[in-house]
């Protein structure tokens, strides 16, 4: 089995209101920041980027390919997990990269349904410019249209797990500690393995009973989807089976390079070594030194 390196890349950071945690009945209230993130992947024989991002916002993932020392010629995959436009676009900087997208995607960026119209790349939506530029890329050397899961490479899967999108699909990426699922997810509380009573300082939820992650039932699907929630949740569960540790996708306190950096958000869990517990409170010191008002979640 391949082994790859992971990088994540911030891209953006914006400030915005937790509704999916207001819908559902639990804190905290008020305004969260979000962070937008494309990762990295490079492996023996191929240097793979997970979400472009907002065509309209390219600065932070250009710096943060160029720190990586990766020029754009050098990306040949890129894998876009969903078509909202905070995921994807901007693809002819790519020049020699193969985009792969879900069908149900494309089909559903036609004609998204009304919630999800404003943050699709919908064909006569505010964001139609990138689907054109996807659906537009010459078949099979620049465009992979996928029905289900497939492997880019070994050691480089991609499941399809409909929940936020109906063709929302997370890669899964074999490392020298353990395989890791990148999952869009915008809870914290989606570690997997993770810790139910994890949360930052100040934070206090409703249903601490709720958060046993331990099974499905600790998992909690957003509030913006397409698909119902026991879908959702059985597109997670499917997700933990297969990955020793899963990342989602807008949390603050994420790894910036894996396998290097590997930890668990439950620092009591017995599987956790104590120079990773080190690595993540050092991660998560950082993010406080970065974002002072990370506090506020």
């Amino acid at each position: 089995m391949a082994n790859f390196e992971i990088h994540t890349i911030e891209r953006e950071r914006y400030r915005g209101d937790m509704v999916w945690a207001v819908n559902h009945g639990y804190g905290p209230r008020g305004k969260a920041d979000l962070i937008a993130y494309s990762w990295y992947v490079e492996g023996p024989e191929h240097q793979i980027l997970i979400d472009s991002g907002d065509p309209n916002q390219t600065e932070k993932l250009d710096q943060g390919l160029r720190e990586l020392g990766v020029a754009y010629e050098d990306i040949d995959a890129i894998v876009c997990t969903h078509l909202h436009i905070d995921h994807n676009g901007g693809f002819d900087r790519f020049p020699n990269a193969r985009v792969y997208v879900q069908h149900e995607d494309v089909a559903h960026a036609i004609n998204p349904v009304p919630h999800h119209r404003e943050s699709s790349s919908s064909i006569d939506g505010p964001n139609e410019d990138v689907l054109h530029e996807i659906v537009d890329r010459k078949q099979p050397q620049e465009l992979t249209i996928k029905r289900g899961d497939y492997t880019i490479t070994d050691g480089f899967e991609v499941l399809l797990v409909p929940g936020h999108t109906p063709g929302f699909q997370t890669p899964v990426i074999s490392t020298e500690k353990g395989t890791v699922g990148i999952f869009h997810s915008k809870y914290y509380t989606n570690w997997f393995p993770g810790d139910p009573t994890f949360h930052p300082e100040g934070v206090e939820f409703e249903h601490e009973d709720w958060f046993d992650i331990s099974s499905v039932e600790g998992f909690y699907p957003e509030g913006v989807l397409t698909e119902s929630t026991r879908t959702y949740l059985d597109s997670m569960q499917r997700i933990a089976d297969k990955c020793d540790i899963v990342v989602p996708g807008h949390d603050p306190y994420i790894p910036e390079k894996m396998p290097e950096q590997w930890y668990f958000t439950d620092l009591t869990e017995p599987r956790a070594p104590e120079d990773e517990k080190e690595v993540y409170r050092e991660v998560k010191e950082r993010r406080h030194e970065r974002y002072p008002d990370l506090h506020e979640w």
